[in-house]
């Protein structure tokens, strides 16, 4: 499902994470877990993380596309984010029903409906 650029956003710290805000199938997602302060897997799910677009990929037909950087500026502004998914070779892949007010890693867990976990990364080849 497509999430719209403006229901998307990466933050590098300190835990690489994607946060989608409303995407369509946002129920596909698994239900967010912390365990000792260490958040769940998403299994079967995947993240390709590039500066054109980025794709969650879940089992089945589950999955998000996520649309990237559109010129230069954003371009600029994106590529530090998704090199920390690589060099973390994963992020924590966060969906919420509404936007947060708060973007802080530990706000977003706490957040009503919070779903999603840690998802790993695809190298570029």
């Amino acid at each position: 499902m497509l999430v719209p650029r403006e229901n998307a956003m990466y933050v590098a710290e300190p835990i690489p994470h994607l946060v989608l805000v409303a995407p369509p199938g946002l129920e596909t997602l698994p239900p967010l877990t912390l365990r000792d302060g260490v958040v769940g897997r998403c299994d079967g799910w995947n993240l390709f993380a590039r500066l054109t677009v980025s794709v969650v990929d879940g089992p089945g037909d589950a999955g998000f596309m996520v649309p990237g950087a559109t010129d230069e500026q954003e371009a600029e502004r994106l590529a530090p984010r998704l090199d920390a998914v690589q060099r973390a070779g994963a992020a924590v892949v966060i969906g919420l029903p509404a936007h947060p007010s708060d973007p802080s890693l530990e706000s977003l867990v706490s957040a009503p409906g919070v779903r999603g976990g840690t998802v790993p990364a695809v190298e570029s080849a």
